[in-house]
């Protein structure tokens, strides 16, 4: 009698950004946190630097109205939305997403962190942290 190793598949996790329908951005953006002193609610602001969804064909045959965090079993998607011009062409991207309710704020730390380990990227709590490493 054969023995079969019968291990449970492991469920692929995604994570990625979306900036227009159906774009999964490619560049990785600055991330600034912050947080209420009670540590409840809060706010991520994405900072896109050139995005790859600056292309001439997406930006003017879409239209950018929102940015979505997208992982296997939800989405985060905000419409405060800022694009800054150099010469005349699309360059800077920020979007800011607020988290009112302790809950959205607990969903978007576990989508950051799901980011993070499909990018490979390291976070830090503060400054000093990375000081004492480099």
């Amino acid at each position: 009698m054969a023995k079969h190793n019968l291990k449970e598949k492991p469920i692929l996790s995604i994570a990625y950004v979306e900036i227009f329908s159906s774009f999964k951005e490619t560049r990785i953006p600055l991330i600034k946190l912050s947080k209420s002193k009670d540590g409840c609610t809060g706010s991520a602001t994405f900072l896109f630097i050139k995005p790859k969804a600056f292309n001439k064909a997406i930006v003017f045959n879409s239209s950018l109205n929102s940015v979505k965090l997208i992982s296997n079993k939800y989405k985060i998607s905000t419409t405060n939305l800022h694009i800054f011009f150099k010469k005349g062409k699309p360059f800077f991207l920020k979007a800011l997403f607020l988290f009112i309710k302790k809950e959205d704020y607990f969903l978007f730390f576990n989508f950051i962190n799901l980011y993070a380990n499909k990018k490979k990227l390291t976070y830090f709590k503060d400054f000093k942290s990375v000081c004492n490493i480099i």
